[in-house]
């Protein structure tokens, strides 16, 4: 198998795990995110080896050129798809956010004081003059 084969086959892979998790995220199906991620972990790490591959064989200047058309070709498509992933990744993450917000909030009105923990993660007391939080996920204060 040439090295251009063995590229593309990586991709192949690569390609439906990125569109797997992508799926996953946008369904906010979190009980299928650790196994998407495990895939694309896995094919993100053979996609590697197998770039490395390639740009030494373009380094030698063993490649034939129509070898490089048809990896050009690919390596768009990877990146469309990972330009999706990124997009729906970035959702998710705004969306948990905004959830942990709502809870964060609804929490301390119930309580009446300002949530705090400690360095092990137990409740603690807030610090004097302490503000709630307008995200948890950021440690930002209003």
């Amino acid at each position: 198998m040439s090295v251009a084969d063995k590229f593309l086959a990586a991709a192949a892979e690569l390609v439906p795990a990125l569109e797997a998790e992508t799926e996953a995220l946008r369904a906010f199906d979190l009980a299928r995110l650790p196994v998407c991620l495990v895939a694309k972990e896995k094919a993100a790490n053979v996609y590697a080896e197998q770039v490395a591959a390639v740009r030494a064989e373009m380094a030698k200047g063993t490649l034939p050129p129509q070898a490089r058309e048809r990896l050009k070709v690919v390596v768009s498509r990877i990146d469309m798809a990972g330009a999706r992933n990124a997009i729906a990744l970035q959702a998710a993450t705004a969306a948990h956010r905004k959830v942990i917000d709502v809870i964060a909030r609804a929490a301390e009105r119930r309580s009446g004081r300002v949530a705090a923990y400690s360095n092990s993660g137990r409740m603690a007391e807030a610090p004097r003059g302490a503000r709630p939080a307008t995200s948890l996920m950021q440690s930002q204060v209003a």
